[in-house]
């Protein structure tokens, strides 16, 4: 293990275990759009297991943004172009929400994505609509910070730019390739 990690350039042999993830959901993908699976049960399982290595794209997003697995940028600009398409969403978008004011500021008025926006009663509700409803003040937050970068012309802006590029040109090449399949595989799963 120790070998194959320093041979990838990974800063920690355990991030092996992410590199292992991506390619099982990248292969989970990849088989469900090669093949047409006959029975509801095994089209259900499929979706389900590619619904949680989904999940688990995000986490690795989390921790990739926070400690970049690899100990040279230009393989972290790749494999954040990766986890873009793994995730669902472009990666870079994760610091000025999540690092620079979660962390920052977090459960104060400055916490974009705090939690205490959420007053529903029933704490299903509450996870339920965390999402939806944090995503303006998210996409606002965000969209400042992506054009301060980019006046400043900071690598970053170009990081999301690239990663925006390789998520887009996925989504629209299996689209193109079979919208059904493209749906229930890629686009509902994340």
């Amino acid at each position: 293990e120790l070998g194959l990690a320093e041979f990838l350039g990974l800063r920690y042999y355990e991030d092996l275990r992410t590199l292992m993830f991506c390619g099982i959901y990248f292969g989970v993908v990849a088989l469900q759009l090669r093949f047409d699976f006959e029975y509801a049960w095994q089209r259900t399982f499929l979706f389900w297991a590619t619904a949680f290595l989904s999940f688990q794209g995000a986490v690795s997003v989390h921790n990739a943004v926070h400690c970049p697995l690899f100990r040279e940028k230009w393989k972290n600009n790749v494999f954040q172009s990766v986890l873009s398409v793994w995730f669902g969403h472009c990666a870079s978008s994760y610091v000025p929400g999540h690092n620079l004011s979660h962390h920052r500021n977090l459960q104060t008025p400055k916490d974009v994505m705090r939690t205490t926006k959420m007053k529903f009663r029933w704490n299903f509700l509450n996870g339920l609509l965390f999402m939806p409803t944090i995503l303006l003040s998210t996409s606002a937050n965000d969209a400042a910070y992506f054009n301060a970068q980019r006046a400043l012309r900071r690598p970053i802006y170009y990081q999301l730019r690239l990663e925006a590029l390789v998520y887009v040109s996925f989504q629209l090449l299996v689209a193109a390739f079979n919208p059904t399949k493209w749906l229930f595989v890629v686009w509902l799963p994340c």
